[in-house]
C-alpha cells in the first residue's frame, strides 16, 4: 500500500522576452589563506546549460545549487541579467528500479528539474498516453536528442515527489498535505517590490 505522488509542472516562463537560458549557480567552498581570520567562505560557480543534459538536475544536499531562468539580452535596473529562480521546497526521488514498468512510464521522475526548447506539440511530461507507454515518451523521450537550450525559447518542467507511507489516520478521508515549491524573481527589482504597500489599510 505504500506509493508515491509525483506531479510536473510546466514553467513556460519567457522572461523579459522569449529567448532565454538556464544557469545552474553551484555553491561551493573556498579555503581561505592562512592568517586570515575566517578559514572559509562559499561562493557561487555559475554555468549556463548549452543542451537539454546540462539541465537534467536534482536537489543534491551536499552540492548546492541555485537554479536561474535568464534572459541574457536583458538587464535589469542594477545590471544584473533579469531572472527567476525556482526554488524547491520539499521534494523526493523515485525509489522503483529503473526498468521497473511504472518507472519507465513515468521517466520524468529521474531528474527534479528538466528544460527544454519550446514545442508546442511538447505538453505532458510523461507523454499523451502514460499507461500504455513503451517508456520512449515524454521527457526522456524528447531529450534524448539532446537539443540546444542557450539563448532560445525555452520550457522548465520541475517534478515534485513525496513517499506517501500510508498511516491508520489517512483513512477514511486523508488529511492535506501541502508540498511546494517557489517562483522568486531575481535581479528584476531594484528593492522589495512589497515595501511600497501603504501602513494603512
Amino acid at each position: 500500500m505504500n506509493h508515491d505522488h509525483f506531479f510536473s509542472f510546466r514553467l513556460d516562463l519567457d522572461v523579459d522576452g522569449s529567448d532565454n537560458s538556464f544557469e545552474s549557480a553551484h555553491l561551493k567552498a573556498r579555503l581561505l589563506p592562512a592568517g586570515s581570520p575566517r578559514r572559509s567562505i562559499w561562493v557561487m560557480d555559475p554555468h549556463i546549460a548549452r543542451v537539454e543534459r546540462d539541465a537534467q538536475l536534482s536537489i543534491q544536499m551536499e552540492a548546492p545549487a541555485l537554479w536561474r531562468f535568464l534572459n541574457p539580452a536583458a538587464r535589469g535596473p542594477m545590471g544584473y541579467p533579469t531572472a527567476y529562480e525556482v526554488v524547491p521546497e520539499h521534494n523526493a526521488m523515485s525509489l522503483l528500479s529503473p526498468d521497473d514498468w511504472p518507472q519507465r512510464r513515468a521517466g520524468f521522475t529521474n531528474h527534479m528539474l528538466w528544460v527544454t526548447p519550446y514545442r508546442p506539440d511538447e505538453l505532458y511530461a510523461a507523454g499523451l498516453y502514460p499507461s500504455q507507454s513503451r517508456g520512449t515518451d515524454g521527457l526522456p523521450g524528447w531529450t534524448a536528442a539532446n537539443r540546444p537550450i542557450e539563448s532560445t525559447d525555452i520550457v522548465a518542467w520541475y517534478t515534485l515527489g513525496f513517499h506517501h507511507v500510508v498511516r491508520a489516520e489517512d483513512w477514511p478521508v486523508m488529511p492535506t498535505a501541502w508540498h511546494a515549491f517557489e517562483l522568486r524573481p531575481f535581479d528584476l527589482f531594484t528593492r522589495n517590490p512589497a515595501l511600497d504597500l501603504p501602513s494603512r489599510p
